[in-house]
């Protein structure tokens, strides 16, 4: 879980979260393989999936997340279903 929550956190980093996220809907995981003390790791996101929804301002993304560790091996596979603010 501090994988994945390290995972969240990078996301945050690329800035398509920021003020835009209203609510995290799903989060499926599926642990591939050990994380060890002094891996690096990195994130991959790919959008999956839009919908709208009966409001204009909104809509549901699914996006595929991975977390790589150095030898670009997937450590954790999931999807993440976000409720976010759509451009007006």
């Amino acid at each position: 879980m501090l994988v994945v929550a390290m995972a969240t956190g990078m996301a945050n980093w690329t800035g398509i979260f920021e003020g835009t996220t209203l609510a995290l809907i799903e989060q499926t995981l599926r642990y591939k393989g050990a994380v060890k003390f002094g891996d690096t790791i990195h994130l991959e996101q790919e959008v999956l999936s839009k919908k709208e929804t009966s409001k204009p301002d909104r809509g549901v993304v699914v996006f595929a997340s991975r977390v790589l560790n150095q030898r670009d091996e997937v450590v954790i596979d999931g999807e993440w279903t976000l409720l976010m603010r759509r451009k007006s």
